[in-house]
Parts: structure tokens; sequence; C-alpha cells
């Protein structure tokens, strides 16, 4: 018995969990209790009835209870009744000799998470003892990576809404580039930023940046390739050295690079905007990608506007 419990344990092992044992056998109870579960790393409390295991369950709330359907008094359909209406949700493995279907359809509607028939081999207990705890474990791991998930869209969501207010409000060609570099420096936490526009009715084709480091927008002459790229294509670009880095045209190498089209409404590339590391490797991530598209698409729509006004403005002149 020992060594083969050895072995179990080996395969289904316990990691100290507070399992509390529901039966009115006291034979039952100190069998598992003693001979088992405590031997196979998990702790155990146990309990005779059904009103003793509830007030064991409020006050200790153990991770996981076995319990007896077959009780005087309040059977085990009862206790898992207050368990809900009480509103504690351990972990339930019920145990019974009857067998009953109707039984076991009415205990998982309570929350049973498990059901074993007696009589059950050592195997047989550990084994749904330690896939109900694990399959616990993976649902919670799930459901915080979600709200991570959740909170980080709307973070982003937030992120997005503020920024994108600065370029929306922006009266002139100055301001809409400053903001939109200002936006991806800021909003994507890099070293550098780049904005190219192209030839329009309100700004010729030029080139801006700005550094973190530095307070100011400026404009500049460049030979960068990434901007030659994405405006004949119309597709992001990445790029990433993180040994030697590589020449876009400016002062000092970058280790890396992302640069994403600015797109009209109807798809057509009127400009470049893009963001780099000088130091720190880093990967973008597909959030920035999307921060770096959406500020481009909100300068567009400025942009257009402002276009429209001009040849309003030329009509007017010509009537």
């Amino acid at each position: 018995m020992k060594q083969m419990l050895e072995q179990l344990k080996s395969v289904y092992p316990g990691m100290g969990e507070s399992i509390l044992i529901v039966d009115d056998s006291e034979e039952m109870v100190m069998r598992l209790s003693e001979d088992i579960l405590s031997k196979a790393g998990y702790h155990v409390t146990w309990e005779l009835d059904s009103e003793s295991a509830l007030s064991k369950i409020g006050a200790e709330q153990p991770e996981l209870v076995l319990l007896d359907l077959d009780m005087p008094g309040k059977t085990g359909l009862d206790v898992l009744q207050d368990m809900k209406t009480g509103g504690y949700r351990p972990l339930v493995i019920l145990m019974t000799g009857s067998g009953s279907e109707q039984a076991a359809i009415e205990a998982f509607r309570l929350g049973a998470n498990e059901y074993l028939l007696k009589p059950f081999t050592t195997e047989e207990l550990l084994k749904s003892i330690r896939q109900t705890l694990d399959a616990a474990a993976q649902r919670k791991a799930a459901d915080l990576i979600q709200w991570s998930e959740i909170r980080q869209q709307q973070q982003n969501f937030e992120r997005l809404l503020h920024y994108s207010k600065a370029i929306v409000s922006a009266q002139t060609v100055d301001d809409i580039v400053k903001n939109t570099l200002c936006a991806a420096v800021q909003g994507c936490q890099v070293d550098y930023s780049f904005l190219h526009l192209a030839d329009s009715l309100v700004t010729p084709k030029t080139t801006w940046e700005r550094h973190a480091s530095q307070d100011r927008t400026v404009q500049i002459q460049t030979t960068n390739p990434a901007i030659n790229y994405v405006m004949e294509r119309g597709e992001v670009l990445q790029q990433s050295d993180a040994i030697m880095g590589f020449d876009i045209g400016i002062e000092q190498p970058l280790r890396t690079l992302l640069a994403v089209p600015v797109l009209t409404a109807d798809r057509k590339t009127v400009g470049v905007v893009g963001i780099g590391q000088f130091q720190a490797h880093r990967i973008f991530s597909t959030m920035d990608e999307q921060f770096l598209e959406a500020m481009g698409e909100y300068a567009a729509i400025v942009l257009q506007n402002m276009c429209l006004i001009e040849q309003e403005k030329s009509l007017l002149i010509a009537a």
C-alpha cells in the first residue's frame, strides 16, 4: 500500500492544498484523511455531519470539499444548495454509492465539479482530486489573462483617445506634425519619431522628426529608405539590428524601426509615420503598429479637410 501510494503521489502529487472531507462514516473519513490524502501531500480536515461542515466551509474556506451524497439529515445535495445560497464556492467532488444519474445532474447544477462512485480506488481518488484542482487553476489563469487583455485594450483605447484629440483639433500643418510626432514618441514610449508627408495643397513634400530628449519638432532633409519603401508599397515596415543599428539618413543609427503608411479614407498613401530606438533593442508590437496607423489616419483626415478648404477658397477666388 505504501509503495503504491508513493507511486501514485509522484503522478498525482498534492501541493499542500486544503481539503475538507464530509462523510458520516468515521471509518471512511479516517481512511481518506490519514491513510491517503495527508500522505499524498494535502492539508486535510474533516466533519461527520452537514451542519458542522457548512460552518467549517464558511470559516476555513477549503480549496476542495470531498462531499458524501448519502448522509442522514441534510444530504450532499442539501449541502451544495446551502453552499450556493451562502456564496461559498469551494471545488466539490461528490462521493456516492447510489450512482443515480438524476442525483449527478442535480449535483452538477448546484456546482459540483466531479462525481466519484463508491467504492473507488486510491488512484481514482487522487486522479480526480488532482484533475479538479488543476482544471480550476487553469481556469483562474485564463481568467487573469483575459482580464489583463481587457485592461490592456481599455488602456490602449484611452491612450488613443487622448492623442487623437490633439491631432484632430490641429488648426495648422505645423500643429498636425507636432501633435502626431508627440503622440508617436509618448504613446509608444520611444526615442525617436518621424513624419513624412507627400506633396499636397497644404504642404510640399516634407519630412519632420522629433527626439524624445528634445522638446521640439524639426524639418529635415533625409534619404530615409524606409519612407520610400512605405510610400511605394503602402505597407508596414519593421526593421531591427541590435548590434550595429542601421542608417536612415539621420544623425545616428537606429536599433529598431517601425514605419506605417499614412492613409486616406480611400486607402491612398499620403505619408509615412515612424518610430525608432537608438539604444535599447525592442521588437515593436501589433499594438504599437495599430496605434501608429490610427495616428496616421487621424492626421490624414485633418490634412484632407485642410485640402478641401483650400480647394473651396480657390473656387471662390476663381468665381
